[in-house]
């Protein structure tokens, strides 16, 4: 009898996690009153577009994060502070004043959905940026900003549109996934490809250092281009 009830418990628990986690959805944060930490959800992270109303914790992995017209009245700096950050898409259409995005070299950035910057502000992420995303559809715009740090795409089943140039002064690891450059410049140092599809298309592949590398499930190179720089291999 203790046997079939511990049976029993487990299967409670297990439908009860699951019932909590099917409850879950996924919230806009929307960054407000300037420079300050990412942690400090209290007086940055509102509920709404230059709202007063605040949110009880920091972006979770399925939560949106906004940095518009009504974030950075007078310029501002958005400093990370803990050790991974995380959130669904993250979107700086519409900031102004030429907004900084400051990640020191311990820190680390995930994103479970598309990224969209504007040339109009600072990418200072010194850390490691990760694309982690189990759907397709993803898109990154990079706006002339340059990666200058390693760079992971990951997640069974996602898949990353790149919808301008993708420029990295470090290594570019594409572990999982799909990826698509959609006829865009792509520069990196190094880039090692393992995913499940790399789509090419017309892009211009530079490889400024080290290896061009793949061994995904496929490769359809279409008529893109590939150039090293310095001494680097296509493997």
């Amino acid at each position: 009898m203790r046997k079939y009830n511990s049976c029993y418990k487990a299967i409670f628990l297990v439908c009860a996690l699951f019932c909590s986690l099917s409850s879950v959805s996924a919230l806009d944060y929307y960054w407000v009153g300037g420079s300050g930490l990412w942690s400090d959800y209290n007086n940055h992270w509102a509920t709404t577009s230059g709202g007063a109303v605040f949110h009880d914790q920091v972006p979770q992995s399925i939560d949106n994060v906004h940095f518009d017209a009504n974030s950075f009245p007078a310029g501002g700096t958005v400093t990370i502070d803990q050790t991974i950050i995380y959130c669904m898409d993250m979107d700086w259409t519409g900031a102004t004043n030429v907004p900084v995005f400051s990640v020191p070299n311990i820190m680390q950035v995930s994103i479970y959905g598309s990224l969209t910057l504007i040339p109009a502000m600072q990418w200072e992420v010194m850390g490691r940026l990760t694309f982690l995303a189990f759907q397709p559809g993803k898109t990154i715009t990079s706006a002339g900003h340059i990666y200058t740090r390693l760079v992971f795409f990951e997640g069974v089943g996602g898949e990353w549109n790149l919808a301008d140039d993708f420029v990295s002064s470090s290594g570019v690891y594409h572990n999982e996934g799909t990826l698509r450059t959609q006829g865009n410049n792509f520069v990196a140092s190094e880039f090692n490809s393992n995913g499940s599809a790399l789509y090419l298309g017309s892009s211009t592949v530079r490889i400024t250092e080290d290896d061009f590398y793949s061994n995904s499930l496929l490769l359809d190179a279409g008529t893109s281009h590939v150039f090293f720089s310095d001494g680097g291999r296509l493997l």
